[in-house]
């Protein structure tokens, strides 16, 4: 295999030409190392000058040995020619003449071989340092790496170099506002937030003291104006006939309004239960309870003195008809009645269960009523002008405000004052 571009023979084992230094499998290897031994023309064409030289040189060395020895010229001519191919360097005009001539070896030429050897030595060393040098190198590629980035690295200008960093200046104050700017953002949001939460709870408080200014008693009273008023204007308005006519009616009806003036909502917190004694109940029981293995809704959850707990019936709808009786250990003289309507867990799940509407409230075997609602969140208190003497107490349900995810009607808690 002969070097495209010089024409040097090549072993299979050869990656560079020994001579001009071209890559002889540059397919497969990277560019840094097709150009790594890479020689100029100019270099070449000093190489192949030399080589002619030493050519041209050694046919002369041939003859002025061979004098003195004329019977075997053929032979003398010999070792000058086999001396140069090993070495690879010798040029391919004198390898035809090697091949015409015979090929003898005789002994009486072996010992002037290594003196043709010496003395061709330092004409031959030149080029075969290049060869060791070239084996060193294929093998230190990293080191080359390194030189050639120290090599770039000198070429850049105190102008380039100013420039870098001014670059890498203006880069980290960029990433330091940006990151400023992130955590000033962040905290002007959480304190954003702190302050709707403020601003929720803060509304919360006056709807709610609102409802208490809205729902206490003058705002019930009127009920008993409009009577008082209906009667004066028919008063004025009726003739002495009309007085006679209405006479009857009041002695039939004097029994029924003592009993609808006991059951009156006043608002509880004006009223201080400690002076009044909380009456406890005997037994309880309930026409319908909905079944669970987490909580019991049964009738006794509704006076256990805890308003998380709550009973619920287990009909479909509102629960018409359902509800509950609370029994005395004795005959009481019942003052108040607090009730906790909903289920008063949780906010939200007195929102998703159903309400009372309105009830029916028996106390002892007298009074009944019907009393009705409003849809808030808040104890209603009933009030009794004098004291109605019961050994229990029933509630039923008439009608129910709607949950907004369940239709299960709940009562909280019920107290009985004394």
């Amino acid at each position: 295999m002969k070097c495209e571009r010089c024409g040097k023979e090549l072993s299979g084992l050869d990656l560079y030409c020994e001579r001009c230094g071209k890559a002889v499998f540059p397919e497969y290897m990277d560019e840094a190392d097709i150009w790594a031994y890479y020689k100029t023309d100019e270099e070449l064409a000093e190489i192949l000058k030399a080589e002619e030289k030493q050519a041209a040189e050694a046919p002369k060395k041939s003859l002025w040995e061979t004098e003195p020895k004329a019977e075997m010229p053929e032979s003398e001519s010999e070792p000058e020619t086999e001396i140069p191919e090993p070495e690879k360097d010798s040029e391919p005009e004198a390898e035809p003449e090697a091949e015409a001539e015979p090929e003898p070896e005789m002994p009486v030429l072996q010992p002037e071989q290594p003196e043709t050897a010496e003395e061709e030595k330092p004409d031959h060393e030149s080029q075969e340092e290049p060869e060791d040098i070239s084996e060193q190198e294929e093998w230190d590629f990293s080191d080359d790496e390194d030189e050639e980035e120290e090599d770039q690295e000198p070429s850049l200008t105190p102008e380039m170099k100013k420039s870098r960093r001014w670059k890498r200046l203006f880069i980290s104050l960029f990433l330091m506002l940006c990151l400023g700017a992130g955590i000033f953002l962040g905290l002007h949001r959480v304190k954003k937030m702190e302050q709707q939460e403020k601003e929720y709870y803060q509304n919360i408080e006056d709807s709610e003291k609102q409802e208490t200014v809205s729902n206490q008693v003058p705002a019930e009273i009127p009920e008993e104006q409009k009577e008082t008023e209906a009667e004066k204007e028919e008063q004025p308005a009726s003739a002495e006939t009309e007085t006679q006519e209405k006479e009857p009616e009041k002695e039939e009806t004097p029994k029924e309004e003592p009993k609808k003036e006991y059951f009156k909502l006043v608002n509880a917190e004006e009223i201080d239960f400690s002076k009044y004694k909380k009456l406890p109940a005997a037994s309880t029981e309930e026409n319908s309870v909905k079944e669970s293995e987490s909580y019991d809704y049964s009738a006794k959850s509704a006076v256990d003195g805890d308003v998380s707990t709550s009973w619920q019936e287990n009909e479909e709808g509102i629960g018409e008809g359902k509800g509950f009786k609370i029994t005395l250990d004795g005959n009481h003289k019942v003052r108040y009645i607090v009730l906790h309507l909903g289920n008063w867990r949780s906010d939200q799940l007195w929102d998703y269960n159903a309400k009372p509407k309105s009830l029916t409230l028996q106390v002892g075997d007298q009074q009944v009523k019907d009393v009705e609602f409003s849809n808030e969140k808040k104890k209603f208190c009933l009030s009794f002008e004098e004291p109605v003497e019961a050994s229990y107490i029933s509630l039923y349900i008439k009608e129910a405000y709607e949950g907004s995810r369940w239709q299960d009607t709940c009562i909280s808690e019920v107290e009985l004052y004394e």
